[in-house]
């Protein structure tokens, strides 16, 4: 049975809009159920895959066409966009709910304060991101995009963070991770099409802990989204071996909504730092509406996320990550 709003006129105009307006009731739904769907079959299409990211966005959209549909008496069809709008909320609204932890007592000196941040190759605003570094006291810092360029500016902040290893590239995979506490041990090894990542160990009065810096291809294309698979698949299977309590930042040109992001999740036991904290939108830094978080910090079960934000707009396309962790003893 179709779904009608009440007839109130046999004026031949007026019964040609009600038509246009059943079918374009139709369509409306019709659109949020294959939106939503669609999002099901990224783990067998990168085009499918890219509709993932945007989970926000589709709830919001699922809920306006809902409450179009029932405005307009199309009861039926309200509550299925309803529906589905709750189904895409519950990929993102868990991260809102607060996670129960109980208090940990430690000296100043065994929490680490550490940031993930892509400095945009092209942005020449150096000035910005070192202030804001100072003003949040980072301990650690993952900086990727890092050109000549940035690699000379990184090398100029030695006086706040010492210890430093930094791999420049004139494409957008230079990776920098500079530290106050000494890096004990250093390690760039190759994702697959010979993209750089990092591991450090780095030492603190608590003890060492693991970070790692990642930044694979973006997802651009059937090539680039397969090789960005096949990079983070290589990345867990070496994350996965090194010793706890291990810290993994970076771009992942990934958001937690997409399998590709749940599987890397699944295969290195880490846990995402946002819980309890927010969605956290990172990218794109000048589009508010279509923003998403692909900038991450994964973190070792048990670690307490005592804080987790995102930074200022420092002239990038991305918006910088911060998460003051603490690992008990």
């Amino acid at each position: 049975m179709v779904e009608q709003p009440i007839l109130l006129s046999t004026d031949p105009s007026s019964i040609t809009a009600r038509r246009i307006e059943d079918l374009f009731a139709h369509g409306l739904c019709q659109c949020v159920v294959l939106g939503t769907l669609i999002r099901y079959l990224g783990r067998w299409h990168w085009v499918c895959e890219i509709t993932t990211h945007f989970v926000v966005q589709a709830t919001v959209l699922a809920g306006i066409a809902s409450l179009y549909l029932f405005l307009r008496r199309y009861r039926r069809m309200a509550l299925v966009a309803g529906l589905l709008s709750m189904v895409n909320a519950m990929e993102w609204v868990p991260y809102y709910t607060s996670i129960s932890l109980e208090n940990v007592a430690y000296i100043e000196g065994e929490s680490l304060e550490v940031v993930s941040v892509n400095v945009y190759s092209r942005n020449r605003q150096s000035d910005e991101l070192y202030r804001w570094l100072k003003a949040v006291q980072a301990d650690v810092v993952f900086i990727s995009e890092v050109d000549p360029w940035w690699a000379d500016q990184i090398e100029s902040w030695k006086a706040d963070w010492p210890h430093q290893v930094i791999k420049s590239r004139s494409d957008n995979f230079g990776l920098a991770l500079i530290s106050r506490l000494r890096i004990s041990h250093s390690l760039f090894f190759n994702l697959d099409g010979a993209i750089p990542a990092v591991e450090c160990q780095v030492e603190s009065t608590g003890g060492d802990w693991t970070i790692v810096g990642l930044h694979p291809l973006p997802p651009s294309g059937a090539a680039n989204s397969r090789i960005r698979d096949q990079q983070l698949h290589t990345a867990a299977e070496y994350i996965r071996t090194l010793p706890p309590p291990r810290v993994v930042l970076g771009d992942y040109n990934s958001t937690s909504s997409s399998p590709v992001f749940q599987d890397f999740i699944a295969a290195t036991g880490l846990r995402d730092s946002r819980y309890g904290f927010g969605w956290q939108p990172t990218w794109p830094a000048k589009s508010s509406l279509l923003r998403i978080p692909i900038d991450h910090c994964l973190v070792e079960p048990g670690t307490r996320v005592l804080d987790r934000s995102v930074g200022p707009d420092i002239g990038s396309d991305h918006f910088p990550v911060r998460a003051h962790l603490v690992y008990p003893p």
